[in-house]
């Protein structure tokens, strides 16, 4: 029942417009019925704060993650009307310092740099950087209840700089990634205890079905990701992916 306001320039928004909000076919759906009560939500390159929206009234707190100056007025005319919305305008990493950013020209793109992106077309700055569990350690260890992580690739710097507070909330994440980098961070996750829940298209623009279970126990190349910690079961699963 909230307002989104939708960027113009933005190639996402046409998505929200055009899907009525399944911008993911339906996995925002199930992190929002998934997402424990009473705990906080972290969006993990928030970009104008589609997710953070999304979850706001599920959830105590929301941290959005945006390390993206050229997005952050984007973010702030979305949140700054929520009470339990912070904007926090840094990346996510292994250590906290700064790191090298790519801004693409298509915000959605840009990511923190490394030794394989001299090619990609952007303009290089220098962002401040945290590892998770520095900020969660300042924030008073909150229950982080539900992720949504969007790096591009990223994804395993960030769990490496979070495995105190992966193990500590042990978290509901929805995260994009693909089978290399799920490779790289799944032994964490593997210790405890969580599974892997792929949505499975069934019907056109709709997914009605899932795969669950660990890696290597079904095929995944890339994509949206659930990592399910053990706290909940695969009936409660599958039972959010058959009512969409």
């Amino acid at each position: 029942g909230r307002d989104l306001w939708l960027p113009r320039e933005s190639a996402f928004s046409s998505v929200a417009w055009i899907m009525d909000g399944m911008v993911d076919d339906g996995s925002e759906t199930i992190l929002h019925a998934l997402h424990p009560a009473g705990s906080a939500f972290c969006d993990v390159g928030a970009h104008f704060g589609f997710y953070a929206v999304w979850m706001c009234d599920g959830a105590s707190k929301v941290y959005a993650f945006e390390p993206d100056s050229r997005l952050h007025a984007q973010l702030a005319r979305n949140l700054d009307v929520i009470s339990n919305c912070t904007v926090v305008p840094v990346a996510l990493t292994r250590e906290s310092g700064h790191v090298s950013f790519i801004q693409a020209e298509s915000a959605p793109h840009s990511k923190i740099g490394n030794g394989a992106d001299e090619s990609l077309a952007g303009k290089r700055i220098k962002v401040a950087a945290l590892s998770l569990d520095e900020f969660w350690l300042r924030e008073g260890q909150p229950k982080i209840g539900s992720v949504k992580m969007d790096t591009e690739g990223h994804e395993a710097a960030v769990f490496a700089g979070g495995e105190r507070c992966v193990q500590g909330c042990q978290p509901l994440i929805l995260v994009e990634t693909d089978a290399d980098a799920l490779r790289n961070y799944w032994p964490l996750f593997d210790r405890l205890g969580y599974r892997l829940g792929l949505l499975q298209e069934k019907v056109a623009r709709r997914k009605t079905d899932c795969l669950f279970g660990r890696m290597g126990e079904f095929p995944f190349s890339s994509g949206m990701l659930f990592l399910v910690p053990a706290t909940i079961t695969e009936t409660q699963f599958r039972s959010e992916v058959k009512r969409l």
